[in-house]
Order: C-alpha cells, then structure tokens, then sequence
C-alpha cells in the first residue's frame, strides 16, 4: 500500500518543532484524519498541529491552551481556539473523533480529571493520542529551561523585545546529572551547582524551575509522576497501548533513586498512549 501523502502548509513548514512533525507522522501513518472532529490538548504557539489536521482533511478542529498564546497568524476556516484547561472546558458529549496531544503528559496536573473528561468528549470509535516526554523519574525529568533575562545580552536596546533564547535546558546545555533531581533536596542541588561553577543567580534559576519553590511553573515544569501514575490514570476508562521511550543508562543516581521508584519508572524517558474506548 502507498504511504498516505502527509500536506505540510509552508506556515507550518516555517515554524513546527520537530519531534512535533514526528509525533504527528507517527498518528497520521495510522490514523484517517479525513473528515473527523479534532481536540488538541495543548497547542502550541504557532498552532502547528491543529493547522496540520485542517490541512489534511479533518473536518473541524479545535485547539487549546490554558493561556492566550498563540502567533497573531489568522487559523484556517475549520479551526478554533479555546483557552482554558481541556480537561475543564464543557465540551458536548462524544463530540471529538480524535483527542490529540504531544508534550502533554509530563505536564498536565491532573491526569485523572484529564481521563474522564476525554471519556465523555470522545466517540465510541474515537481514538486518543497523547504523548510526553520527559517524565519526572526519567533521567531528563527535571525538564529545565531557564532562559536568559535582558540584562544578560549585550547591547541589547530597552525597547527590543528580548530574543527567545536559553541559558540552560534539558536535551542541550544541561548543567544536572541524569537523576540526580530525584536525589537531592533543592539546597543541595543549589549547592551541586555552585560547587560546578555555575553562576549562584543561574542556580537559583534552575532550581525554583526543578522543584517550583515558588508555585508559579504550573504548565511549564514537570508534573511529578510517573510513567506508571500515567498509564494508571487512563486504564480505567480506555484500551491503552503503551509506547514508551526507554533509556537503558544507568549512574550512581539511578541507583540512589531505586529506594523511591521502580526500575522501569526509572528507566522510562517518555510515552506514548494510544487511547481506545473500552466497550
């Protein structure tokens, strides 16, 4: 059987991330999107994702984020966005053919609210994908991103907006051992830090950002769970088949870490869920 043709709009082309157009091969290559209804959970600034099932059939689709941010670019006809959390908003009853959502899962607070809610909404022949990465016991699971402030460029005009650009994230510059946010307590990753010669207002940073001493991260850093908290919080309601991402590393953290969490919670840097109405 050919391939089915995957239409990337030059948009979309210009701005997706890409493990979000790898994320969304993976579900068009198994799933017809023509003519179907479409939530996602969690769209991004440019809207790629909603723009990219518009683009290749689906019928209507709607996007969401718990903020208003998104790129001033008019959406296609059949699309919409909503703000707030889609786990809350009173969406009809059976009213989506597909539930989508790639970097949520790591993310989202409560995933059981989030389970149901896509119970009610999805058709009884409706399909759910949800992925994340990289989940809190991972060795990544701290998720990081610290970006950095004005006055850390140079020459930069009061009145230019400040360049999207990091200082310290997960997958790049990445100043924690792998696992180690499992370990230590904040002060003494703050002191781990120091100890490595990164700058103790950086520390101060990164740490809030891993541990969200101050509350004020919610939908940015880590929700704490599990790979086995998540598939959990949808076995209830669905069919599930678990993808996951596994990592078979090991350091003296990892070790550590096996006094709180399972081996395979360990081990597991993400998931994919491919969710199916139980009948």
């Amino acid at each position: 059987m050919q391939a089915k043709q995957l239409e990337i709009p030059p948009y979309v082309a210009a701005h997706i991330q890409d493990y979000q157009l790898s994320e969304f091969r993976c579900f068009f290559d198994r799933v017809n999107v023509q003519g179907k209804r479409v939530l996602e959970v969690g769209s991004d600034y440019h809207q790629a994702i909603v723009r990219l099932f518009a683009a290749n059939g689906a019928s209507h689709v709607v996007g969401t984020n718990i903020g208003e941010w998104r790129s001033p670019e008019p959406l296609p006809a059949n699309v919409e966005f909503l703000v707030g959390d889609a786990g809350d908003i009173d969406f009809d009853e059976k009213a989506f053919d597909i539930v989508y959502g790639t970097a949520i899962l790591e993310h989202v607070p409560d995933l059981n609210g989030l389970a149901a809610q896509i119970k009610r909404i999805l058709k009884p022949d409706g399909i759910g994908f949800l992925q994340g990465l990289p989940l809190w016991p991972g060795r990544l699971g701290h998720h990081v991103v610290v970006m950095k402030e004005r006055e850390e460029f140079d020459n930069l005009p009061a009145d230019e907006p400040l360049p999207f650009e990091t200082l310290y994230d997960f997958a790049g510059n990445n100043p924690i051992p792998d696992w180690s946010h499992l370990v230590f307590s904040p002060s003494e990753m703050a002191d781990y830090l120091v100890q490595n010669a990164i700058p103790r207002a950086h520390v101060d940073r990164i740490v809030n950002f891993v541990y969200s001493l101050d509350g004020g991260l919610i939908g940015s850093n880590s929700n704490y769970k599990s790979a086995s908290d998540v598939i959990a919080a949808f076995q209830g309601a669905f069919e599930v088949e678990v993808d996951p991402v596994v990592d078979l590393n090991t350091n003296e953290y990892f070790t550590a870490a096996l006094a709180k969490y399972s081996e395979a919670d360990l081990r597991t840097l993400g998931l994919r869920l491919w969710l199916r109405p139980k009948r």
